[in-house]
């Protein structure tokens, strides 16, 4: 049976207006093309949207519109949390909810704090969502009211004159004109892939640098993921990667094939559901379509065969794939043995280097001393050769 590697998926939305904008620093790159031409692009106080930039023909600039990758994220995942705070790291329960979630496997995570750091690489690629109609932006003005600041008690305020009135000075107005980018109906697209191989392991080891969680704690973040998924009953043990050139294993867990379908399930149905909304603005998905990758020459996103659309006929449910054993399974005495010599070996020689260092420190601070006694001696001797000449 083939086994399949990773997912590849295509979005079509649709929506109104615009829901991704930009910096102001954008009017200094549009500033150098013939679409800078425009007053508006002289100014701060234009918004403009996200967008990709063409060259045509005869040097010709032109533009599409675009949702940012991180904005998608944000999208599909915003609403499982207000906030990634920090105070989540110096609360084992609440830290062990995050961490053991479908949101958070999918997602990826990185929580910097000490003695230790806990990190996920996630396994979900999506690139920008661009637009693929014709409709055309506009820059529009619009206002905005609000008091500017507290007013200082008058005792405290600075009263300017104008020195041939007399009068005091006109106070900024409450009402803020500005410009943005507008858009009517408009339409994108955006594709990427589910890592299968990513997914299915959890590493809970320092030794390549992405420790997931700490292992003493496994028992709680496992009762914690066995409440949102069903069948999880994974077991810490070693692994390495089936087709990896180093024999050291590393301690984690591997998700069952039962439990990557659960957390592919729930990423296509997020996708399915995907809406970006602004005050005035929106975009949704309209259409998801899936492709399992069995061979990576020819399952590809140009292949048109494989493509699933998902709709009434074909609904996220019935993904099914036997995924490919990406990470396998060693010896706890061997790994633990091969372990503790290269640590050994590690040891020897961040020995060995620090016994280098101290060793040129030793030298230089030597040499230091020497030039300085040099000095002392090559001043003294001046100092009794001018004595002798005054005499």
């Amino acid at each position: 049976m083939k086994k399949a590697k990773s997912i590849l998926f295509k979005v079509e939305l649709e929506g109104q207006g615009i829901v991704n904008y930009d910096s102001v620093n954008q009017k200094k790159l549009l500033a150098k093309t013939r679409l800078g031409s425009s007053i508006e692009y002289r100014y701060n106080n234009t918004i403009f949207a996200k967008k990709n930039l063409y060259q045509g023909e005869e040097g010709k600039v032109d533009y599409k519109i675009k949702i940012s990758s991180d904005c998608l994220r944000n999208g599909l995942f915003s609403k499982d949390m207000v906030a990634q705070s920090p105070n989540l790291i110096h609360h084992k329960t609440f830290l062990m909810t995050f961490l053991g979630s479908p949101v958070s496997i999918l997602r990826g995570y990185m929580f910097l704090g000490s003695p230790e750091s806990y990190k996920k690489k996630s396994p979900i690629t999506i690139v920008d969502a661009e637009q693929t109609c014709n409709a055309l932006s506009l820059i529009e003005t619009f206002t905005k009211s609000g008091e500017k600041g507290v007013e200082k008690p008058e005792e405290e305020t600075e009263v300017k004159m104008t020195e041939e009135a007399g009068e005091k000075e006109d106070s900024k107005s409450d009402n803020t004109f500005f410009k943005k980018e507008t858009i009517g109906k408009i339409e994108y697209a955006t594709r990427g892939s589910l890592n299968l191989n990513e997914l299915q392991f959890v590493s809970l080891d320092t030794i390549y640098d992405r420790m997931a969680l700490n292992p003493d704690d496994f028992p709680l973040y496992k009762s914690f993921l066995n409440s949102q998924i069903s069948n999880f009953d994974s077991e810490i043990g070693y692994y390495k990667m089936a087709n990896t050139v180093s024999e050291v294993p590393e301690l984690g867990f591997r998700f069952s094939n039962e439990n990557v379908i659960t957390f592919a399930k729930e990423f296509f149905k997020r996708l399915q559901n995907l809406t970006i909304t602004r005050n005035s603005a929106y975009a949704k998905t309209k259409i998801v379509s899936y492709k399992i990758v069995y061979d990576v020459t020819e399952d590809t996103f140009d292949n048109p065969s494989g493509w699933v659309k998902i709709n009434g006929n074909n609904t996220v449910d019935q993904i099914n794939f036997e995924m490919e054993d990406a990470y396998i399974v060693t010896d706890s005495e061997e790994a633990a043995k091969n372990r503790e010599d290269i640590l050994k070996e590690s040891k020897r020689l961040i020995e060995g280097d620090k016994v280098k260092k101290d060793a040129a420190k030793i030298k230089k601070d030597a040499d230091k001393t020497a030039k300085a006694a040099a000095k002392l001696e090559t001043e003294r001797l001046l100092k009794e050769s001018q004595t002798e000449a005054s005499v």
